[in-house]
């Protein structure tokens, strides 16, 4: 995905003949906004995973070991409290008025530049999120409605992050094939997954870019 070489040149030693394109503020909001918001962003690539996997085992569990179900729904429910702590800081991040105000150069390795990619890749980790909150909220109703717990009717929900503990609220049910609905879960997810990667690698590009362009420049 993004992958620890962004960080690293993040962090690089200064190096010759800075890109004229960037400046100090260019290269401060680079160091501060965009490596904190990076980390993040590829944190959260790890929890989406392991909600995935939560979702596959669930499906097994569902015929072979229904005692571990609850343990299954936990891990999910770790997974959605971390993406949602991980992206409101994110946002946070991304919405500094001073490291990204609205009047700035937009070149293709501008703060303005770095800032959208992000904010793309924040916004479809949102979706999985989504998928993530809105397939537990429904399969903890229908645990609770049915003893025998069929599973959890495949939901979208819409992220609101204003506080890392909100609840996400079902709105929008998903039309799903043949298999098992964890299952479609977790193929959903995976679809989320594919896209995200596309677009990390060319926000990776962009970052890495940038980052070399800041090696001969100090943050005042």
């Amino acid at each position: 995905m993004l992958g620890a070489i962004v960080v690293a040149l993040l962090l690089a030693a200064p190096s010759p003949a800075p890109s004229p394109a960037l400046g100090h503020e260019a290269c401060t909001t680079l160091r501060q906004n965009v490596r904190t918001a990076l980390a993040g962003l590829m944190k959260n690539d790890e929890i989406i995973e392991s909600g995935r996997k939560a979702y596959q085992k669930m499906s097994a569990d569902r015929t072979t070991n229904t005692r571990d179900l609850a343990i299954d729904r936990l891990y999910v429910e770790n997974a959605i409290t971390a993406l949602v702590h991980n992206l409101s800081i994110v946002d946070a991040q991304l919405a500094d008025p001073i490291r990204f105000p609205l009047d700035a150069a937009n070149g293709a390795s501008s703060p303005a530049a770095m800032k959208a990619q992000l904010a793309a890749i924040a916004a479809q980790q949102k979706r999985a999120l989504d998928l993530l909150s809105g397939a537990l909220e429904t399969g903890n109703f229908n645990a609770m409605q049915n003893s025998s717990d069929d599973g959890p009717t495949i939901v979208h929900t819409r992220s609101s992050l204003s506080a890392p503990t909100e609840v996400l609220n079902p709105s929008v049910t998903l039309d799903v094939g043949a298999s098992t609905p964890d299952d479609n879960i977790a193929d959903e997810i995976s679809q989320r997954q594919a896209q995200l990667a596309e677009m990390e690698s060319k926000a990776a590009m962009t970052v890495m870019s940038a980052a070399a362009a800041c090696n001969g420049i100090t943050p005042p």
